[in-house]
């Protein structure tokens, strides 16, 4: 009797199908706060039910080395089998597939005949597990470890299913993403418990500032409340506004800003030795005087606050001059009509002022400023002004294909607003867009920005391009909307609808969930396509998505940002295109800015680019120029390898740059250290390069191999002279492992490129495949 008739047909597909959704739904799980012993019952639960072909899935938490390893968490059919099940480490003729994943820390398949061979039926210990599975049903068994990253234990997925050849057949991907799932989760548990254990110091500083130390919003009310109460002394309130700080940050890059903020932070605690510094907000800080002479003029205190700040800096390489506008009010303590609140509103009042003078100015508080409107009143009113003037006008930032027919390609771009104020200069959307979107201003900006986008799709060099355009909450959810894009449309007759993408935060689709589901599918029925911007920020899950008619998620840049050099970020990043993938939604990636974040986002399988790599946003007039002098990226191949063969390497290069990021900064800390637990991460690591080599042509995998041993020796010459205390042995150390830190990298990449080579030849069909499914090649 054959195989196939003796335990039935498989349907392959069907069942990666069933697998797939139990996926997503177990996506949702990862929301909903759990405890520990929730997520792993719950993702075993998930996986049990997922097909009728599993008879068993268990789960197991803690140290691999345990000389005895029992299931925590059983689910399925044959659960009293599994709670049975007991793996003893130290029995010689029993090295099963859990004590053979454990131990080389990699999956493990091990099929199981339906009738012993007359060598294994002489082992007693293999008759008894034998009879036991056969009994179960049990043909076919997955053991799948995964380390967890602020943890010392590992996780184990283990699955029973009733096949001999279920996981060759349906492949192990499904549940490689399964066991991604359970490690994010378990790791958000450990970051929840962290952030609990911590919640008292971070109460005893609730009156600072995290990123810099200083005072924050309360802390400063109570400091200038207790000076008000003495009497007799003269103090003055300097508030300060960095001008175009959100620009500089974007411009400077990632954690650049934050130097910045510390710079200033400095300068003005060192202006006076009594002086309290503040931090109100992402770029305002207040200054607060002490003892001030009577004849002392309240503006030359503003002056000095801004010399200090006007003084060139060096950050991230360059050279950076800094402006800001200060509103000055000076009062003396005692005063019964004074209260803290009070003087910190003229302080505001004076800001307000001087932002209407421009950049670099200060206003003094008087009592002529209250008859003024407010300084939202008066934005607003700037707002409305530049808007009818022509001020406010959509910049563009193109998008490039990653994947499919286009690979390499611009095939798109984003449309971003700004605001050329007459005074000011460029206005930073983040001063401005806030207001916007909570005024009745944001349906006529909207209009506006559609238009301009339209024309500009309109124009033959953009023929062959799509557009996306960023509507706010306010907009989204005014009845009027969709007879505004349909009004739009009907204005550029030569612009079909499907080129025309509206993007919708997170925050907009959830500020009423069932009309914001209601417009996005009448603007489906339309024709346009909807992105879900900023994906990751704010209340969505993926769960979601199958909510939502969206076709494209825009992966926020705070996670690309880290992708390249956190293990946390890059799981969240990989599980989300695995769904998105699964779903047929289009992914983006935002804010790429480096070359190592655009090929791990290729070898995951994104499909669209955008960000400062590939170009800044820029005028209309500029991206025709651009757009003329660009040449596509022959470095991208039409059809990258799947992720699912690529995703242990991928994911040994993260760690991989985490682990040497944690090692250079031994270069910084006070000699003496041993490294925090390094020794035992880099064992880990290089354990599991040997299994990831495994599945490679001979020579690549033996290159990197080598290349890991050497990055291994390294790494040991780093902690040696780090825990010796000798800087110049340790300065050594690390210019060696620089040198061994480009030799993976360069073994790395050939690698991929040999996956690539064979995902060539096996698999001609997936450029067709991408661009049926709605890749890139439909933009």
């Amino acid at each position: 009797m054959n195989a196939a008739m003796e335990f039935g047909p498989l349907d392959a597909d069907a069942e990666r199908a069933r697998l797939s959704a139990a996926l997503v739904e177990a996506m949702g799980d990862l929301d909903e706060g759990e405890a520990m012993a929730g997520i792993l019952a719950r993702f075993a639960d998930r996986l049990a039910a997922a097909s009728s072909r599993l008879r068993l899935a268990w789960l197991y938490l803690g140290d691999p080395r345990a000389p005895v390893i029992r299931p925590q968490y059983c689910a399925g059919p044959e659960q009293r089998y599994g709670e049975s099940l007991s793996v003893d480490r130290s029995a010689l003729m029993m090295r099963g597939p859990v004590r053979r994943a454990l131990e080389e820390g990699q999956a493990v398949v091990q099929d199981i005949p339906p009738r012993l061979g007359p060598v294994a039926r002489l082992l007693p210990g293999v008759t008894r597990w034998h009879r036991a599975a056969v009994n179960a049903g049990v043909f076919a068994v997955l053991a799948l470890p995964f380390p967890l990253l602020h943890r010392s234990e590992w996780g184990l997925v283990t699955v029973y299913a009733d096949h001999p050849a279920y996981f060759a057949r349906v492949g192990l991907e499904p549940f490689l993403a399964l066991a991604r799932l359970v490690q994010v989760g378990l790791d958000r548990i450990a970051l929840r418990e962290s952030e609990q254990r911590n919640r008292a110091d971070l109460e005893r500083l609730r009156a600072r500032d995290a990123a810099t130390g200083l005072l924050n919003r309360a802390g400063l009310q109570e400091r200038l409340g207790a000076l008000l109460g003495e009497g007799g002394e003269r103090i003055g309130l300097v508030q300060l506004d960095l001008d175009d700080f959100s620009e500089l940050n974007a411009d400077l890059g990632p954690g650049a800003g934050d130097e910045v903020l510390l710079e200033v932070a400095g300068r003005l605690r060192q202006l006076a030795p009594d002086a309290e510094v503040a931090r109100l907000g992402a770029d305002e800080f207040v200054v607060l005087f002490r003892n001030l002479p009577a004849a002392l003029p309240a503006g030359h205190l503003a002056e000095r606050c801004q010399a200090a700040l006007a003084r060139p800096l060096q950050v991230a390489g360059r050279g950076v001059s800094l402006s800001a506008a200060a509103g000055v009010t000076a009062v003396v303590t005692g005063d019964a009509a004074e209260d803290a609140l009070t003087v910190l509103r003229h302080a505001g009042v004076a800001l307000a002022g001087a932002r209407r003078l421009g950049r670099g100015e200060h206003c003094l508080y008087g009592p002529h400023l209250e008859s003024r409107v407010s300084s939202r009143h008066v934005l607003y009113a700037e707002l409305r002004q530049g808007l009818r003037r022509g001020e406010l006008q959509p910049w563009f930032q193109p998008q490039l294909a990653l994947r499919g027919p286009q690979a390499g390609q611009v095939v798109g771009f984003e449309a971003l607003l700004r605001w050329q104020h007459p005074r000011q200069g460029q206005v930073a959307p983040g001063r401005f867009m806030p207001e916007a979107e909570a005024s009745p201003l944001i349906r006529d900006i909207g209009l506006q920005v559609l238009d301009a986008t339209l024309t500009r799709l309109a124009a033959p060099d953009c023929a062959a391009l799509t557009a996306g355009v960023n509507i706010g909450a306010r907009h989204l959810l005014d009845e009027r909307f969709i007879e505004d894009v349909t009004a739009a449309l009907s204005r550029h007759p030569g612009v079909p609808p499907e080129r025309l993408e509206i993007e919708v935060t997170e925050t907009a689709a959830f500020a009423d969930v069932g009309l914001a589901v209601r417009v996005l599918q009448r603007l489906r029925a339309l024709g346009c396509r909807v992105a879900l911007d900023d994906f990751g920020t704010g209340q969505a899950s993926l769960t979601h998505l199958q909510d939502l008619p969206v076709t494209r998620l825009k992966i926020d840049r705070r996670f690309v940002s880290r992708l390249a050099a956190s293990p946390r970020e890059f799981a969240i990043v990989a599980g989300t295109l695995v769904t998105a993938r699964g779903l047929g939604i289009e992914t983006v990636a935002e804010g790429v800015e480096a070359a190592e974040e655009q090929a791990l986002l290729t070898r995951l399988g994104c499909d669209v680019l955008q960000g400062f790599l590939l170009a800044r946003p820029m005028p209309g007039e500029a991206l025709g120029q651009w757009l003329a002098s660009h040449r596509p990226d022959p470095a991208l191949p039409a059809a990258p390898p799947q992720p699912g063969a690529v995703l242990p390497l991928l994911e040994l290069d993260v760690r991989r740059a985490a682990l040497r990021e944690r090692l250079e900064a031994l270069g910084g800390e006070r000699p003496g250290g041993d490294g925090d637990g390094l020794a035992e991460t880099v064992a880990a690591l290089r354990a599991d390069v040997r299994g990831a080599s495994e599945g490679l042509e001979p020579g690549t995998g033996a290159r990197l191999q080598g290349a890991a041993e050497a990055f291994t020796r390294a790494t040991r010459g780093v902690l040696r002279a780090a825990a010796g205390g000798e800087r110049r042995a340790l300065a050594g150390a690390l210019d060696e492992l620089t040198a061994a830190d480009g030799e993976w990298r360069r073994a790395a990449e050939a690698a991929y490129a040999s996956l690539s080579c064979r995902s060539g030849r096996s698999s001609g069909r997936s450029s067709s495949a991408s661009s049926a499914s709605g890749g890139p090649g439909r933009a």
